[in-house]
């Protein structure tokens, strides 16, 4: 087995910005984009590039990897006991994500083991010749509603299933966001092209597993994480805020109490201009939610990993 190759503490990720420029100069002419900057999405091909690492573990923004529902004890036993299922001994790739209510894939968290150049620079072609349109998907696979009735595909099956995909027979917007970037096409390459997805049967991370640590050991869970996917993050006290002291009409104080509760922001109130404003948020908040309780505006969970 190689030796892991990780960044510490003291180590940072350099970013290949030839990499960035190829991938920007091989999208614009085919992909059709929801927004005009969308093609920023499509910048996390390049972590498919690092060939250099045997893991590669991507989470957006707004995820939040460590929850304290499970401490760093638990999920440290998680992955040694899990490590080989999410990166193969015998060196092949594996990628492994999550799906959400929108579609089989969800871009802003997974992991690609033994990333190869061969995948990358594929990635870059398609992206350049790939046909695309909102019915039938990337490389003109074919519409949902066919896929899950040909029995070469019947794997995707739990995948669309309750999906806005499926219901709208559609892999692209306006009903799916980014179908036609990175979500669409990181999901097309991995899991359809290349063959390279796994899921794990047994307890969806959006159903158990979520919150006392007690119970997540007993039922041998995975490592979850939270995602404020959507329009409404953790550092927004309130869709459509005119100033700071005044709670409008759409109030995000909920979520915003639950990541702070998780949060060492106030050592930082002096030297950062997002924990000052957090601190100025403290008493507008209801108080911290109980470990344990569940509400719906924590965010979605989703499985890290095996």
């Amino acid at each position: 087995m190689k030796t892991l190759k990780t960044l510490n503490s003291a180590g940072r990720l350099r970013i290949n910005k030839g990499r960035y420029k190829a991938i920007k100069n091989h999208s614009q002419p085919t992909v059709s984009y929801v927004l005009p900057d969308a093609v920023q999405m499509l910048f996390k091909w390049h972590f498919f590039s690092m060939v250099e690492y045997d893991l590669v573990l991507f989470a957006d923004l707004d995820v939040q990897l460590l929850r304290p529902e499970q401490p760093r004890h638990f999920l440290a036993s998680r992955w040694r006991t899990g490590w080989n299922e999410t990166v193969p001994l015998d060196g092949s790739t594996r990628f492994l994500g999550d799906r959400d209510l929108a579609g089989p894939l969800n871009a802003g968290l997974w992991t690609i083991a033994h990333p190869t150049a061969a995948l990358y620079t594929d990635g870059l072609r398609q992206l350049r010749e790939a046909p695309f349109n909102v019915t039938h998907g990337f490389g003109l696979l074919g519409t949902p509603a066919e896929l899950i009735r040909n029995e070469s595909f019947k794997w995707m099956k739990p995948l669309l299933e309750r999906t806005r995909v499926l219901k709208s027979n559609m892999w692209g917007p306006p009903r799916i966001v980014y179908g036609d970037c990175d979500q669409g096409f990181i999901f097309w390459m991995t899991y359809v092209r290349h063959r390279l997805g796994g899921a794990k049967g047994g307890v969806p991370s959006n159903q158990l597993c979520r919150f006392h640590p007690a119970d997540d050991a007993a039922r041998d869970c995975p490592h979850t994480a939270r995602h404020h996917y959507g329009p409404t993050k953790p550092w927004i006290l309130a869709r459509g805020a005119s100033a700071v002291g005044k709670l409008p009409r759409i109030s995000n104080a909920g979520r915003v109490t639950q990541y702070l509760s998780a949060t060492r922001f106030q050592r930082l109130v002096t030297t950062s201009v997002c924990a000052a404003r957090f601190a100025s948020w403290l008493p507008l908040l209801p108080l911290p939610v109980p470990v344990g309780t569940h509400l719906a505006n924590h965010g979605k969970y989703q499985r890290v990993g095996w």
